[in-house]
């Protein structure tokens, strides 16, 4: 799904209100139609046709449509296009009220452009990140799990649900302070408090947190008021949202960098429909790609099923691959214990290149 996908679904729900009616169009000359869904235009009421219809002039083209309210010929109604197939639809407020098409055109062009590749660049700093998840190798593999976890939750990209469940009282409000967005909010500065010299920097934010209450939760939401005229975030957040916008429309949190230092990984966490032909179903493939100095390139995915853990592990090298071999049935004695059944694992050797 495509940020234009989502702008169009978004336009489609507002149609379908009952402040709102979808009218569909027929265009009077082929040609690809240039329009972006979500975007606001103004429809010339040109002539009356028979059966209720009207010649139209949109975006500089002839639109037969047909119109549910009363109109004369001369008069220009404001549209928001919602889609191109199978035909050209458009939103049409009944009310006449256009407050609510053109917001959503505006929001929809600030996202399109924002998700776009050659938007321009931004500069104001992004919002500082966790340069490692470890400080070196870990020790055992529970230890970066845990690690793993703690820098999913806390890359940003879930702060808005972190924040509704903060407000119902199922997370921590020192927990929301070390997202990225939480470095945005007030709460650290000018609270009496929390008020040091150092209280921006890591070890005076963690100090606040912990004398956080409730009554702190609405400066959290500081960040999220406009900065300016077109501003919806702000603007040291922007390349963070355009990552939230990546994930919710491939479904995919995507994490590269560095694990630890000079050690590079790449790591996917996906949630997916079951293959079994139950909807109901879902399964979570996460894939790990690394290099690592004695075993050399690894890539695995692991797929937790109904079942239980399904693993495929491919590794650049034959030593490699036959130690792990080995260590098969230690693996699945640590996940039994651990709770999880592994019901697969599949181990490959493939020469770089191949």
């Amino acid at each position: 799904m495509s940020i234009n996908n989502i702008i169009q679904n978004l336009a489609q729900i507002v149609s379908n209100t009952p402040q709102f009616s979808t009218v569909e169009a027929e265009r009077q000359n082929s040609g690809t139609l240039q329009l972006a869904p979500g975007q606001t235009l103004q429809a010339e009421v040109l002539a009356a046709l028979p059966n209720n219809r009207f010649l139209a002039r949109i975006a500089g083209e002839l639109f037969g449509i047909e119109i549910p309210i009363i109109v004369q010929p001369g008069e220009t109604l404001e549209m928001t296009y919602v889609t191109g197939e199978p035909r050209p639809t458009f939103s049409l407020s009944i009310s006449g009220s256009s407050g609510t098409s053109t917001r959503i055109s505006d929001v929809g062009k600030w996202l399109s452009q924002l998700a776009s590749d050659n938007q321009p660049k931004e500069q104001t700093a992004v919002l500082p990140r966790r340069d490692f998840i470890l400080d070196g190798p870990p020790e055992d593999a529970g230890a970066l799990a845990n690690q793993l976890r703690e820098a999913l939750s806390q890359s940003g990209v879930f702060y808005e649900s972190h924040l509704m469940q903060c407000f119902l009282g199922e997370r921590q409000i020192r927990d929301l302070l070390r997202e990225p967005q939480g470095k945005l909010s007030q709460i650290t500065k000018g609270n009496p408090k929390t008020d040091s010299p150092d209280s921006r920097a890591a070890a005076g934010e963690e100090e606040a947190a912990s004398h956080l209450t409730e009554d702190d939760l609405p400066r959290l939401t500081a960040g999220c008021k406009p900065f300016g005229p077109g501003d919806y975030v702000h603007p040291s957040a922007m390349a963070l949202v355009k990552e939230q916008l990546q994930s919710l429309s491939t479904g995919i949190f995507a994490w590269h960098g560095q694990v630890w230092p000079e050690q590079q990984m790449d790591w996917t966490v996906c949630e997916r429909e079951a293959q079994n032909g139950e909807s109901t179903d879902k399964e979570w493939e996460t894939t790990l790609n690394l290099a690592l100095p004695n075993m050399g390139g690894i890539s695995s995915v692991l797929r937790l099923k109904k079942d239980g853990l399904h693993l495929s592990i491919t590794t650049d090298r034959k030593a490699s691959a036959d130690s792990m071999r080995d260590e098969r049935d230690n693996l699945a004695q640590a996940m039994a214990e651990a709770g999880v059944k592994l019901m697969e694992m599949v181990i490959e050797h493939e020469e770089p290149g191949t």
